[in-house]
């Protein structure tokens, strides 16, 4: 069945995500379509202080092309870390898109336990360097994606299901290597 390796984890049974996502876009085509057909999530949450509290922001999220059986929500992070904690997403599966892996982190310290995060697009800002096609990061991100795998979380980077994944170890220390280099 679709979806299973994404039901057979910890994550999943306990609260009913199906995947999280760090991926600075939030929701669009990738999420909606590619991720979502695998997955079969009811529910997409935006985990996004920025957003939840801007309600032009939040209704352009709320309202995104989504098919109508897709519940599309932006909640703050700690919004998004009660209801998760609270088991509402266990009726259906949630995938859980983050800005940031500090984002993530904020998640995990307010108590809920990832044991998966996929890492998507992260793209070019001031004082970020190119880590891997769509992945720029700065030194707050790689220290925070290096603790999420100290919590026990496996971490890929993958744009959409269709490519490999890729460890973040893999990622992170080829992108030391090229910045000794430099």
């Amino acid at each position: 069945m679709i979806g299973d390796p994404f039901r057979d984890t910890e994550q999943y049974k306990r609260y009913g995500v199906l995947l999280a996502r760090i991926d600075d876009r939030l929701v669009h085509g990738q999420v909606v379509v590619g991720w979502n057909s695998v997955v079969c999530a009811r529910f997409i949450v935006a985990c996004n202080d920025r957003v939840a509290g801007d309600e032009f922001a939040r209704t352009i999220i709320e309202t995104a092309s989504a098919p109508s059986d897709i519940t599309v929500i932006a909640l703050s992070v700690n919004e998004a870390a009660a209801e998760t904690s609270s088991g509402v997403f266990r009726d259906g599966g949630a995938i859980l898109l983050f800005e940031s892996p500090a984002d993530v982190l904020r998640v995990l310290d307010a108590g809920v336990e990832l044991d998966r995060v996929n890492l998507g697009g992260m793209h070019q800002k001031p004082g970020k360097t190119e880590v891997a096609t769509a992945i720029w990061l700065d030194d707050g991100d790689r220290t925070n994606l290096r603790t999420l795998v100290e919590r026990s979380a496996r971490v890929t980077a993958q744009m959409v299901p269709t490519e490999p994944e890729k460890g973040i170890e893999v990622i992170l220390d080829s992108a030391a290597c090229r910045e000794g280099s430099g």
